[in-house]
């Protein structure tokens, strides 16, 4: 994330106030009966562990074995994801996942590495084409004004309209038949915390608004706070009464998710984990290594190197906290991040394609020749400890 971006994420407060027109008002409780499309496919990540619907849970393995793999956030920075996937069909080692996770960025790659190598084509055009070049266009005071975000959600939504398509939701709801399980990750804004969108159950649920719906998941989950609007999502209570939450970036809760937190501190659920997965794979869209940068002492170089690092080291965290979980409950952990250094001329939010294409070819070259995942968190990662996922 460049300083600029940065200081775009710290700003976005004080922009005035969006001129939408205002939603119908509802309270905690009717959220949380909250049932979209006549069902519920979707739980909140600080739901208990025994709350969670069988439908969550994998039931697809691949030669024996069930491959997790966890899709970050990072903007423009997805590129090196949709890179390790198409390096990784190329070596032949990329499995069949049993669950595939996405979250911002990871929630636009997480529907197409779900349906397998046959749309690594798709995802390496979306990144490095052209067609997203410019999604965030220019930044905007009277968008900011307007809409409360600096940036015209519109260019973003017609690029998930282009590849959410009804073909791509009936090949997904395949997939969900089979026992595989697809979730992305947002941020009910109103209550604060995460929603885990079952997605396969959303695109096998046969509902005429189930297009609608898959669409505005990924837009929320996508939308950047500050940079593109959240997403306005229709629910209605047990009782029948209409309303609209407000859904922003899955990253606000997390950059990444594997697993909710009342099952990675419980005992059932390191013991449910264990029973149900043996491999986790965490594709991080961001750089993890710490990286050195004269900084200017000035406000917007001072706040953006700020906010940085704190997102680097909640992502740290994150991937930290995973592996601890994973080693007690005998899953096999791996992580891979990105080590080109970010230049300082680009810009994230523009999708910049010569960037991106960089980004791609730097996941593709370390995936395709086996370099590419790591047993351990780099904070913990000796140089030569590296290996390749089999």
């Amino acid at each position: 994330m460049s300083r600029r971006n940065a200081m775009v994420l710290l700003g976005s407060g004080v922009l005035g106030a969006c001129a939408a027109p205002p939603r119908i008002p509802y309270g905690p409780d009717d959220g949380v009966s909250t049932r979209l499309l006549g069902s519920d496919y979707r739980i909140r990540t600080d739901a208990r562990t025994e709350d969670y619907p069988e439908d969550y849970a994998p039931r697809f393995r691949d030669g024996g074995r069930s491959h997790y793999l966890a899709l970050s956030g990072g903007g423009a920075d997805g590129a090196y994801g949709a890179g390790v996937l198409a390096g990784w069909t190329a070596a032949g080692t990329r499995p069949t996942f049993s669950v595939i996770s996405g979250v911002s960025t990871g929630a636009l790659i997480a529907p197409l590495a779900f349906l397998g190598p046959d749309q690594d084509g798709a995802l390496r055009d979306l990144y490095t084409s052209g067609v997203a070049e410019g999604i965030g266009g220019r930044p905007s005071l009277l968008a900011a004004l307007t809409r409360g975000a600096l940036f015209d959600p519109q260019p973003l939504r017609q690029l998930v309209a282009f590849f959410v398509t009804p073909d791509l939701l009936t090949a997904i709801a395949r997939e969900h038949q089979r026992g595989r399980r697809l979730f992305v990750l947002s941020t009910d804004m109103d209550s604060q915390v995460g929603i885990i969108w079952n997605m396969g159950a959303i695109a096998a649920s046969g509902d005429p608004r189930a297009l609608t719906l898959f669409e505005d998941v990924l837009m929320a989950s996508a939308a950047i706070p500050g940079a593109f609007p959240p997403i306005r999502i229709a629910g209605q209570t047990a009782a029948g009464r209409r309303f609209e939450e407000l859904h922003g970036d899955g990253a606000l809760i997390s950059h990444v998710f594997t697993l909710p937190d009342a099952a990675m501190v419980s005992f059932r659920g390191r013991r449910n984990a264990g029973a149900a997965l043996t491999d986790i794979h965490m594709l991080m869209n961001l750089r993890l290594e710490l990286e050195f940068d004269l900084v200017e002492e000035k406000p917007s170089a001072v706040g953006g190197r700020s906010l940085s690092t704190l997102l680097k080291y909640q992502a740290r965290r994150q991937v930290n906290a995973t592996y601890d979980f994973a080693r007690g409950a005998g899953i096999d952990f791996q992580v891979t991040s990105i080590e080109t250094p970010f230049p300082e001329d680009v810009d994230s939010f523009a999708f910049d394609t010569a960037y991106m294409r960089v980004l791609y070819a730097e996941g593709f070259d370390r995936a395709s020749n086996g370099s590419v995942w790591s047993r351990v968190p780099p904070a913990l990662t000796p140089k030569t400890e590296i290996a390749s996922a089999g």
